[in-house]
């Protein structure tokens, strides 16, 4: 196969993580992360943009014949990519069986595409995957999101694959039947329309274990801005009493085969000390607050914050990226 182009293939996003307890104190806490959005085909080539065209019954048996095995021992160009390797050992690595149902024998493509059908959700164009990588091994995927879009480019579904402390893993599906109402009583994606849209609140209900310190029951609500160039994400724990627990990322694209090892700076994806951690002198003249865009004291910054923790008063989201385009500063 081709070598993956970094500009359209695989993205490097570095940003900051927080989390907010609500009771029986409150108390939150961030660090700095970093993650990566994927083809899902270069994990598994049935999930390629060209394997999920429709197709014949005889070249449906001839495709999946060829695409029976993930790809191996793939290598991006650049100066960065030498070191990051996908289903193969690397510094920073993307590995199929990291994913999926972890059932022996089913590949992430089986497991994905009848998650999908179960769901009423049509079989996407393309699918990518946003999640933390390995570092030097080392794997921490609490949650990782499949995203699924139509020939339009259009998010059809987005998958939320959650892995516990216990090697337990589940997947929500989320479509436009997890949509929330409006206060008019409508949502966004019903009937023929579904489609999703930046900004809308999805929400299903919990029904997998973890934390310990948490009930199995309650809901989850998400809430997503996924640009090219930036990405925020939302997830909300609901108990009886209401909200208890707040997570949410907000990080910027790194172009990855633009600049060399010594100028990426990031931290192990669970905010432990270096993995690859780079002192500050050497990355020039920019901080990395320049860097990621995301200075704490901007304007940006806290209409991002509005956008991910409220409304605006009249029970909708701002539209961040309509405000301040694709590359807000």
């Amino acid at each position: 196969m081709s070598m993956p182009n970094p500009q359209t293939d695989i993205a490097c996003f570095i940003g900051e993580v927080r989390h907010r307890r609500l009771r029986p104190v409150v108390h939150h806490f961030s660090y700095r992360s970093f993650f990566f959005r994927l083809d899902a085909g270069l994990l598994d080539s049935a999930l390629s943009a060209q394997a999920l065209q429709p197709t014949s019954p005889e070249q449906a048996t001839a495709q999946s014949s060829a695409d029976a095995e993930p790809h191996k021992n793939v290598r991006a160009s650049g100066a960065f990519w030498p070191l990051f390797g996908l289903n193969r050992p690397a510094l920073i690595s993307m590995h199929a069986k990291d994913h999926g149902s972890g059932k022996p024998g089913e590949s992430l493509s089986a497991w994905l595409m009848t998650l999908l059908s179960e769901h009423g959700v049509p079989r996407p164009a393309s699918v990518r995957l946003l999640a933390y990588p390995r570092v030097l091994g080392y794997q921490f995927k609490p949650v990782s999101f499949w995203l699924c879009d139509d020939e339009n480019g259009d998010c059809v579904a987005m998958v939320a694959e959650v892995h516990n402390t216990f090697s337990g893993r589940h997947a929500y599906v989320l479509s436009a039947q997890s949509l929330e109402k409006t206060q008019a009583g409508a949502s966004i994606g019903e009937g023929s329309n579904r489609k999703l849209r930046d900004g809308q609140t999805l929400s299903t209900s919990k029904c997998f274990t973890v934390s310990p310190f948490c009930t199995i029951s309650g809901l989850y609500r998400f809430r997503f801005y996924n640009q090219q160039n930036r990405s925020l994400s939302r997830i909300e724990y609901h108990d009886e009493q209401g909200l208890l627990l707040a997570g949410r990322a907000l990080a910027r694209r790194q172009i990855l085969g633009e600049v060399g090892h010594g100028k990426v700076a990031a931290v192990r994806p669970d905010g432990g000390a270096a993995g690859f951690r780079v002192a500050a002198a050497r990355l020039g003249q920019r901080s990395t607050e320049g860097i990621l865009g995301v200075d704490r004291g901007s304007t940006v910054e806290r209409i991002l914050d509005r956008a991910l923790d409220g409304d605006d008063g009249g029970g909708k989201r701002p539209d961040v990226f309509g405000q301040f385009g694709a590359e807000p500063r």
